[in-house]
């Protein structure tokens, strides 16, 4: 989905133009040479959140997503009906080899985590999408809280998402 050109307004992860709910966004460099949606992003396990003033695309560290998006390049989609470049999101299980665009993990099937109070977003592949394996911290990205029993999940990320700490 994603090219090695820039499209403007098209997501450079999935390469779709809308935004809506489900992919959240459209974030934008200033200069517009970036266009991302926010859940493409922040599922993107190597994008860094950023505090600096002089950021402008949405609260992320802009040369992590150009190393996720030349990553991207790299990587095809599992999903059968795509097989495109540019699923830079993965299973969180370790040794899982699915990686997906956002939306594509969403079609599939996959479990979708956005927990923004604790900065958790992990797709899990619908073989591994048990409630089980999440609870007991098999995942790459969990936290190594101990408190698990308030991490919401839901199949439908209802929100936008925020930015998250690495």
């Amino acid at each position: 989905m994603a090219g090695s050109t820039p499209n403007r307004g098209v997501c450079a992860f999935c390469g779709l133009r809308e935004q809506n709910k489900e992919t959240g966004r459209l974030l934008k460099t200033s200069d517009d040479k970036i266009t991302a949606h926010l859940n493409c992003t922040i599922f993107s396990p190597k994008v860094i959140t950023t505090v600096s003033s002089n950021e402008n695309f949405g609260g992320f560290d802009i040369n992590s997503v150009k190393k996720e998006i030349k990553r991207g390049e790299k990587v095809k989609c599992k999903l059968k009906t795509c097989r495109k470049r540019g699923a830079t999101i993965g299973c969180d299980i370790e040794d899982c080899k699915k990686t997906y665009h956002y939306m594509c993990a969403k079609n599939d099937g996959a479990k979708i985590i956005n927990n923004e109070e604790k900065e958790k977003y992990i797709i899990l592949c619908k073989h591994h999408r048990t409630d089980k394996q999440d609870e007991a911290g098999d995942s790459r990205r969990s936290e190594t809280s101990s408190d698990s029993s308030t991490s919401s999940s839901t199949d439908d990320s209802d929100t936008l998402g925020t930015p998250r700490a690495r």
